[in-house]
């Protein structure tokens, strides 16, 4: 399942680490270059990564619960499943 995060960021969820690891196989192939941002647990991610995958303008002063909060939303609009990938379109 995919959701869209800031322009051009994607979270794309798997049921299986198999599954993760042959997107991001075919993610290899496909570009020269390395997009993903994060692979792994969702709820493994830090807050930093949060901010650079949701907000536009990273750089500015906002409240941590509402990043945080703003995260979990979209974790939890996705299916029950173990294992995500963040990366740029």
């Amino acid at each position: 399942m995919k959701v869209a995060l800031k322009t051009k960021v994607v979270y794309e969820t798997f049921t299986c680490k198999k599954e993760l690891q042959d997107r991001i196989l075919s993610m290899i192939i496909k570009s020269k270059t390395d997009k993903i941002l994060y692979k792994g647990n969702p709820s493994d991610i830090d807050y930093k990564l949060m901010k650079k995958v949701l907000l536009e303008d990273y750089t500015q002063r906002i409240d941590p619960e509402e990043v945080k909060t703003k995260y979990i939303s979209v974790v939890e609009s996705t299916e029950e499943r173990n294992f995500c990938l963040i990366y740029k379109e």
